[in-house]
């Protein structure tokens, strides 16, 4: 009940008090595990239950939610009203049957897909105050009208629960692994799940078992990518749904490209699939600045709708995306990233573009994505800048060796003051944290240029380090 507490108590008062109570809120928050809690507690307090569940199997059956509860019983459809009305009586004693003169509470999940027949059953339950109902209902779907009235005019009260806070996850994550997690992975996890908690399950337990997730020092912290597991992608698909080809391939677009523009969007999906997809909830578009975008609703259905892109497919959208946004002029701060890594997949990415894409993924701190670029940069003839990130992120990523061969031909080829001065300074670096002197990697260098600005760098950098190894008297 972690960052259910609140939910918990008013739930509980509503089924002391007999009135009942209808839980709501999106796919994967918890509706259903804070009923069952309930459920439990009033079964500690003495109350009989009955449990139903809803699906869209049983919405077409009448009474089909409840078959397990009730004998068979005919019900033609020219039966009368009459005929409904004992039906519905002898259904009703039915329930409350073998409860031994104790309380009833009868739990409902997935309200929403009652069909006709139970939903009236329940919402009389209710209104003769015969049982105590507990119903789940998920947020945005259709009702019917005696389970919409069980809170607008009967006795429930309605309960809406929402996605958790960063605190409350990073409190949850740490009870479920038994130790503290990483303010990074916290935030990564959060980011990723938006809060939700089904999602957030999932995504740490594929971290575990691909041991993207480790726990060192007594501190839990992703070292690897999170990726969907068997069963997310599964649930995801449900909430997909069935899908035309036209609203599968506007997803693909999004889950690669996101956020587009309606512009962008529009020149390579169809414009009825992108309404339906956001009247179904599975994409949204919000103003920023003067501009929209649209995104996928949830960044976990990216996911899922990556990983069954072919490479083949991806590589095609990719390339047509890169081509549309570079029409419409890359006006957005981040298309310039956007459209390298697109055309890192696609293809036909300039030197000039990579190298820029490099530069703006390696002022986010990605340098997996840095190095990637800075290395198709490269093949397709760039210069020193992308050499140097190439060889700067072997560097970072721990590959002493190959950042050592690298930076030595750098510093062979450089012809700049600049150049020269930052392939030192490295070395310089990359030297300290091997535990060699690096002196003379300065000495020389210095011998070299002229420019005072590269030549006070070099001086600082080898004082501070000075300082940190030997003390301050060293340095004087």
């Amino acid at each position: 009940m972690i960052g259910r507490s609140k939910e918990f108590s008013r739930l509980t008062a509503a089924v002391a008090a007999k009135r009942g109570a209808v839980i709501t809120g999106p796919a994967g928050v918890g509706k259903t595990t804070l009923a069952l809690s309930a459920v439990e507690w009033a079964e500690r307090r003495g109350m009989a239950h009955r449990r139903a569940s809803a699906t869209r199997a049983t919405q077409g059956l009448p009474f089909g939610a409840f078959a397990s509860l009730l004998s068979p019983e005919r019900s033609d459809a020219d039966s009368s009203r009459e005929d409904l009305g004992v039906l519905l009586g002898r259904y009703a004693r039915a329930m409350v049957e073998g409860t031994r003169g104790r309380p009833l509470l009868i739990f409902v999940d997935d309200a929403h897909l009652l069909d006709n027949g139970s939903a009236v059953l329940v919402q009389q339950l209710a209104l003769t105050q015969a049982a105590t109902v507990l119903a789940t209902v998920r947020a945005g779907e259709v009702r019917p009208d005696p389970v919409l009235s069980l809170w607008k005019d009967g006795p429930a009260e309605r309960i809406e629960i929402g996605v958790l806070d960063d605190e409350t996850i990073e409190e949850l994550l740490a009870s479920a692994l038994g130790g503290p997690v990483d303010a990074a992975t916290v935030l990564e996890l959060a980011t990723r799940s938006r809060g939700n908690p089904m999602f957030l399950r999932e995504l740490v337990n594929g971290a575990l078992e691909t041991g993207a997730l480790i726990e060192a020092g007594g501190l839990w912290r992703l070292q690897g990518v999170l990726s969907p597991t068997v069963r997310l992608a599964e649930l995801v698909a449900l909430r997909l749904g069935d899908l035309s080809r036209s609203e599968r391939s506007a997803l693909e677009l999004l889950a690669l490209g996101e956020p587009l523009g309606p512009a962008e969007l529009a020149q390579l999906a169809d414009p009825p699939a992108v309404d339906a997809l956001e009247d179904k909830g599975l994409i949204t578009s919000a103003t920023q600045g003067s501009r929209i975008e649209i995104r996928l609703a949830h960044p976990v259905y990216g996911d899922v709708v990556r990983a069954g892109i072919s490479a083949r497919r991806e590589r095609a959208i990719s390339r047509s995306l890169a081509d549309v946004i570079e029409a419409v002029g890359a006006r957005r701060q981040a298309d310039p990233l956007k459209v390298a890594t697109l055309r890192l997949v696609g293809g036909g990415g300039s030197a000039e573009l990579l190298v820029s894409g490099a530069m703006a993924a390696r002022a986010r701190h990605d340098y997996s994505l840095t190095e990637r670029l800075a290395r198709a940069a490269i093949e397709v003839g760039a210069g020193f800048e992308a050499r140097f990130m190439a060889a700067e992120t072997a560097h970072l990523r721990g590959r002493s060796d190959q950042a050592e061969q690298e930076l030595a031909a750098l510093a062979a080829q450089a012809t700049s003051d600049a150049e020269r001065a930052r392939v030192a300074l490295l070395r310089f670096d990359h030297a300290f944290l091997k535990g060699s002197a690096g002196s003379s990697i300065i000495d020389d260098t210095l011998a070299l240029i002229t420019d005072p600005f590269w030549r006070d760098e070099l001086a600082n950098r080898r004082l501070f380090v000075t300082t940190i190894v030997s003390g301050p008297r060293e340095t004087m």
